[in-house]
């Protein structure tokens, strides 16, 4: 069950504060390195190309002109043509080649705008670029070893400029990955130690006096860190008060069993030297001697179920079983008060447990809808098996006929010493901690008790306890 419940605080921080965390920063460092990329784009010309990326296209560029030149003078046009072709297959450009008055060479047609880049080569004398064209375009002046003035002009095709758009969407998703694993990274650091005060906290609820969260701080020095510790030392003030609260009961419970002994010796002492005289008010100090016994024994109990010793000993037990001895129990004295317990609905559920736990919270339960139902009518107990995310819960109810409990007091009524109303007071015999160690033996297995009131009159109890602890 403790699994389960860190996977489900894992699940909820990556839903939530760790998503949120984690997506800000990887869209802030993606649209920071956008901005800067567009930012250099829109701010750089071809004639600001850096010196050595302008050198390298120009000695690219010089190199295949001198070639072309070579090829068309050593072998006239069919050279030229051949020479170009393989430069265009090879590197993926469109290559043409222009005497010093911009007419074409080849028997490749040139398009309009290689024509006019040529003829303002030729006309300058200067090398010209467009890199940052639609389809990039270089020309290039070279005069042979003979006198003889050329320019070369090469234009980007269609295929290379999807290569270079491939190899710009590698380097944008290799961005976003270096964004992505930095931004989870740092919003794992941030979420770690509101993962670890979440975790302690659960557990603290659960009734783990010594759950802390200070340990999985490390040396962290920030606000988190200061708030992991802050919650050691509220969680340490916890415990120790609740710790001397459980040993005062437990101290008071066991010294009060020995004046209640020697309170039932001088009863039967009186009884026996008064005879009938003082017959009634002897009575009563019986009853109020036994009512005290049972408060000292519920007390004992109570502070024993506390301290979660008798939790740890578990078997795999028969619900319906464990039903209906209770309910016979209970039957047998609800039949003295004209009044009865019948199991209406009974499912085949196993559950790993504390028999003497569990035993003690259905019994509470069922006695005190016994002592409350009105006369000539029915206590009725349902055990069923409901699916859930965690793999499943026992429900067992207890209905019964009685005047049910105000709705402001329904959940008040599981606290120790609290009694819901008139209707439930000192005249049935109630301490006011049978429910209470009910939801403590509840807690213990990780389940919960609720109540309700129905329409019509009677109040249901519902105790709810996980199958696979």
């Amino acid at each position: 069950m403790r699994i389960a419940d860190e996977r489900d605080v894992n699940a909820m921080l990556m839903r939530g504060l760790f998503l949120k965390i984690f997506l800000w920063f990887w869209l802030s460092l993606t649209l920071v390195v956008v901005a800067l990329v567009v930012g250099v784009l829109a701010t750089r010309s071809d004639e600001n190309i850096a010196p050595p990326w302008h050198d390298l296209i120009n000695s690219a560029v010089r190199t295949h002109a001198l070639k072309a030149a070579a090829s068309f003078e050593q072998g006239g046009r069919p050279a030229l043509d051949a020479f170009l072709a393989e430069v265009g297959r090879t590197e993926r450009v469109e290559a043409h080649l222009f005497d010093e008055r911009g007419s074409e060479l080849s028997g490749i047609r040139a398009a309009d705008d290689i024509k006019e880049m040529a003829s303002r080569t030729a006309s300058s004398r200067e090398a010209e670029y467009r890199i940052h064209a639609p389809l990039p375009m270089a020309a290039e002046r070279v005069v042979t070893p003979r006198g003889t003035t050329y320019v070369f002009v090469v234009k980007l095709t269609g295929a290379l400029r999807f290569g270079v758009w491939r190899t710009l969407g590698l380097q944008i998703a290799l961005v976003l990955l270096t964004a992505g694993v930095v931004s989870y990274g740092f919003a794992r650091y941030l979420v770690a130690p509101v993962r670890s005060l979440r975790h302690a906290t659960r557990r603290l609820a659960e009734g783990d006096l010594s759950a802390r969260a200070g340990s999985a701080m490390g040396r962290r020095r920030d606000e988190l860190a200061d708030m992991g510790r802050d919650f050691d030392r509220m969680a340490q003030r916890i415990e120790s008060l609740i710790l001397a609260q459980r040993r005062l009961l437990g101290d008071i419970s066991h010294e009060l069993r020995s004046p209640l002994a020697r309170l039932r010796v001088a009863l039967e002492l009186a009884r026996q030297r008064c005879g009938g005289v003082a017959g009634g008010a002897l009575e009563i100090i019986e009853d109020e001697a036994q009512q005290l016994d049972t408060l000292i024994g519920q007390l004992l109990a109570l502070t024993r179920f506390e301290s979660g010793d008798d939790a740890k000993v578990r078997e795999t037990v028969e619900l319906s079983g464990l039903v209906e001895e209770v309910a016979a129990g209970a039957d047998f004295e609800a039949q003295g008060i004209n009044r009865e317990v019948r199991i209406v609905a009974s499912d085949d559920c196993r559950a790993l447990c504390s028999v003497e736990l569990l035993r003690s919270a259905v019994e509470n339960v069922v006695r005190n809808a016994v002592h409350y139902t009105a006369e000539k009518t029915t206590v009725e107990i349902s055990l069923r098996c409901a699916p859930n995310d965690a793999g499943g819960e026992a429900i067992i109810s207890v209905r019964d006929y009685g005047a049910g409990v105000a709705e402001v007091e329904l959940e008040r009524i599981f606290q120790p010493f609290y009694r819901a109303g008139d209707a439930r007071d000192r005249q049935t015999g109630g301490t006011g901690l049978g429910l209470a160690i009910t939801e403590r033996a509840m807690r213990l297995h990780h389940g919960s008790v609720t109540a309700r009131n129905v329409t019509g009159g009677g109040l249901i109890v519902e105790l709810r306890l996980p199958l696979h602890l």
